[in-house]
């Protein structure tokens, strides 16, 4: 499609849903099931939340962790508002374990690069940290509760899809199905 004009909006799940809703946008990809009922939604991946920790950490040995024993360390998170979080909050709420992050970013990079530091121990999207981990910048060890996120393509009920959009959309689930 070399003539179709494709612009890339990074933001938290909510500002997608906004941008869609006042029309400023088409489509959108977010992380979570939006619950405004003029937004359409087609889950098209699933990814599973992974437990990141420091290359030399006692737990880079382990074969799985649980959420309870993760809280134990020093907990890196993203910040309040963002899907992420949303997930990770509910996980430890549904086990009923008290976390309290000792340093919250909006950036997952930064936590990443926090992770490789030392600082602490991380829960996230393994979509998002699996080149990390393939470089060796941090380890990863499988959650024994696994969290998983659908990811969705989302857009207003009452948008014209264009041939190109569902081209877009189609390619996502192509993307989605492969990976």
């Amino acid at each position: 499609y070399p003539k179709l004009h494709l612009e890339a909006i990074i933001s938290k799940s909510y500002d997608i849903e906004q941008h869609i809703l006042d029309n400023s946008i088409d489509i959108g990809l977010i992380e979570t099931q939006p619950e405004h009922p003029e937004l359409i939604f087609t889950p098209f991946m699933e990814d599973t939340m992974c437990a990141i920790v420091p290359v030399r950490h006692p737990l880079a040995e382990q074969t799985e962790v649980s959420l309870s024993r993760l809280a134990e360390y020093p907990f890196l998170m993203r910040e309040h508002g963002s899907a992420g979080r949303e997930i990770l909050d509910a996980a430890f709420a549904l086990w009923q374990i008290s976390v309290r992050p000792v340093w919250e970013s909006s950036s997952t990079q930064a936590i990443v690069r926090g992770v490789a530091e030392g600082v602490g121990v991380a829960v996230l999207p393994y979509l998002l940290v699996r080149r990390d981990i393939e470089e060796k910048l941090v380890a990863m060890v499988p959650l024994t509760e696994p969290i998983r996120r659908n990811l969705n393509i989302i857009y207003h009920k009452s948008k014209y899809l264009t041939p190109n959009m569902m081209a877009f959309m189609e390619i996502c689930k192509k993307y989605g199905r492969d990976h």
